[in-house]
């Protein structure tokens, strides 16, 4: 069965990137230049960056059947789309850059579980952030191509989500619930978790 698809809320941050000045860009060359000396071979880059330098949004998806289905990653994989076509409709602006997806929490029947696959179930419910980060990426390729070349994999990572996942990652066995407040050098995010699924999130104009 295909189920039926049911989008239950989603949250947004979102800042309008103001870098990009001569002197910002000398700054950025810079630094990349010296993290070439100590590693010229390095093939992946990974970007943390701060709400001011891209776009999230968080959905919770549900998808529903008429009678206990086993759960495929086609399942999975319809909830993906989902959430990339509700992100594209919500940020038409930024739907041409490249999209990151995670996944924060998935439920079968209502309860929480590591992995669905191959479970039976009547409901499908999985929170998904979309990230895309186009003005970074413009600021970030030209250079990193000048340096290493075009063979360096870049991947980027909102900074408020890295932290969560680093915190649930840590304690496994910790409490679902919980707040983050991530302050950064420009701006800072405070957001919400509950059972395991980032249910708000608030950027403020501090740091």
């Amino acid at each position: 069965e295909s189920g039926q698809y049911t989008p239950r809320y989603h949250i947004s941050v979102r800042f309008d990137a103001t870098s990009g000045t001569p002197a910002y860009l000398e700054n950025l060359h810079s630094a990349l230049h010296t993290l070439h000396l100590s590693a010229p071979d390095l093939k992946r880059l990974r970007v943390f960056f701060s709400p001011s330098y891209g776009v999230t949004r968080s959905y919770l998806l549900t998808k529903t059947f008429e009678s206990p289905t086993q759960i495929t990653r086609g399942h999975l994989s319809q909830l993906t789309e989902e959430a990339s076509s509700l992100f594209k409709q919500d940020e038409p602006t930024v739907a041409q850059a490249p999209l990151l997806y995670a996944v924060g929490s998935v439920r079968v029947n209502g309860y929480q579980v590591s992995s669905p696959i191959a479970m039976q179930g009547k409901s499908l419910e999985l929170s998904i952030t979309v990230w895309s980060c186009p003005e970074l990426t413009a600021l970030l390729l030209p250079i990193i191509t000048e340096i290493w070349g075009s063979r360096m994999t870049v991947e980027y990572f909102p900074e408020n989500l890295a932290l969560t996942q680093a915190i649930v990652h840590a304690f496994p066995l910790g409490p679902k619930n919980f707040l983050v407040a991530a302050i950064g050098n420009e701006s800072s995010t405070i957001s919400t978790w509950w059972h395991g699924a980032l249910i708000a999130s608030a950027p403020l104009s501090l740091g």
